[in-house]
């Protein structure tokens, strides 16, 4: 074999060896991206309605006071009542603060909550605010002896539009998808509460309208076993790019 040869045999041994290794490092990669996402990301950053949520009328919640409501506030937690919109919660239209309290059978930790609401698609007045709308929202957790504790507070329409702007499952600019992630906190009584545009009452058609309000628990940490088995495939791959390497 002549000089010449034996080097370009060595370059394309040297070739392949970088180019499997490089091959090998990104498919570690994208195995241990998906795997730490699968494994420590909670739930998801925006999720649908729920009827098997910790606030659902089926599990147990009960309203125990409201401000004067149109349509029961227990639609918002899962339960259907009325004959118009009966899968909304409506509340009265002359009050500036609309609010909700509400218990769980048990004491719960509230990690993770989801807001759906919704206005109508046109303004009312010369200020353009919406119909069934609300400027702030906020949730608090409570003692059972009437003292609540603010935990969450979240303005609407922060650019003053007049549109709540959607999100990825209700993508209608009517729309209000609010998923949030809170520090964990234990407690089984509950305040919801919903602010009107104006800071004094107005008249027909300004009573907030709220789909649904849900709530999570903290996200379940993956077992051992798969964990273990992740890790096993891990260090196959791994393996695998040592004998690449090797070559």
């Amino acid at each position: 074999m002549t000089e010449k040869n034996a080097k370009i045999r060595v370059n394309n041994k040297n070739s392949f060896r970088t180019r499997g290794a490089g091959m090998m490092r990104r498919i570690l990669a994208i195995v241990m991206g998906i795997f730490l996402s699968v494994a420590f990301c909670g739930i998801a950053s925006a999720i649908p309605m729920s009827n098997t949520d910790l606030w659902d009328t089926s599990q147990g919640t009960t309203i125990i006071g409201s401000s004067p409501c149109q349509i029961s506030p227990s639609n918002m937690f899962g339960n259907i009542s009325g004959t118009n919109e009966p899968s909304n919660t409506i509340f009265g239209d002359q009050e500036i603060v609309s609010w909700v309290e509400w218990r769980t059978p048990e004491p719960i930790t509230l990690a993770a909550f989801n807001l759906v609401a919704s206005h109508d698609d046109r303004p009312t007045d010369i200020y353009q605010i919406r119909l069934r709308g609300f400027s702030h929202f906020r949730l608090y957790t409570g003692d059972g002896q009437g003292d609540w504790n603010l935990i969450y507070e979240y303005i609407t329409d922060p650019d003053g539009d007049g549109w709540y702007g959607g999100g990825i499952n209700y993508p209608g600019k009517p729309w209000l998808e609010l998923y949030t992630t809170i520090d964990p906190v234990v407690a089984q009584y509950f305040r919801a509460e919903f602010c009107q545009f104006f800071s004094v009452p107005r008249m027909s058609g300004y009573g907030p309208r709220v789909q649904e309000l849900d709530g999570y628990g903290p996200a379940p940490v993956p077992e051992p076993s798969t964990i273990l088995l992740v890790a096993t495939g891990l260090v196959g791959v791994m393996g695998i790019g040592r004998k690449f390497e090797g070559v």
